[in-house]
């Protein structure tokens, strides 16, 4: 499995005092083992960076932004065991909030999509909103609700999914097409109905 990290793009909307930047993602890593030997000039809470070192080691190649909505902080586990026992994201208040923000966008009430996207900016330190459309829509859903798992049905739903990945996640882009817009079927499912398998995975 690839690296699941928080894309370039993502972190772009974030403004630099939004609050849920700081508790849901470290941005950088820092020196913490002495033992380990430190690069010279460097020492226990220094921000790591590449130019500590000619040439890199490979270890640098994971030194990525990373999501924290998932970290279980204080537990005590080997350290060779990735799996994780924190609860996945089920449902949230703010996913409420955003979807009765679209709701309303789509029929014209601004005020009223206004007065329910607004309190999650304002929990965030950031200023409200002075007008709703998809697009802001779509970044206000991203700040809030990133690797939560229901980005790819969003925008499916919105008809914007392989726009938005061609527009905004370059490693990807090259690769999707238009029949990624659905996922494959079941292969027990076609061997038994002969149902047709989607186009992409045929």
């Amino acid at each position: 499995m690839g690296p699941y990290v928080p894309s370039a793009y993502l972190l772009s909307l974030f403004d630099k005092n939004d609050r849920r930047l700081k508790a849901w993602y470290k941005t950088h890593w820092v020196y913490d083992d002495p033992d380990e030997g430190l690069p010279p000039g460097r020492q226990v809470g220094d921000t790591v960076r590449t130019s500590d070192f000619n040439p890199p080691p490979d270890s640098m190649l994971y030194l990525h932004p990373a999501c924290k909505k998932y970290w279980e902080y204080g537990a005590t586990r080997d350290i060779n065991q990735a799996d994780s026992y924190k609860g996945i994201i089920r449902y949230r208040l703010a996913e409420t909030y955003l979807i009765a923000a679209e709701a309303y966008m789509r029929l014209g009430d601004q005020a009223k999509a206004l007065e329910y996207i607004n309190p999650l900016r304002r929990r965030a330190g950031v200023p409200d909103l002075t007008e709703l459309n998809e697009d802001i829509l779509l970044e206000e859903h991203a700040r809030e609700l990133a690797f939560e798992q229901d980005r790819w049905f969003t925008l499916k739903r919105m008809g914007r999914l392989v726009q938005h990945v061609r527009q905004y996640n370059p490693d990807a882009a090259p690769n999707i097409k238009d029949c990624h817009v659905n996922m494959p079927i079941p292969q027990e499912f076609v061997d038994l109905t002969g149902f047709p398998q989607n186009d992409c995975y045929r």
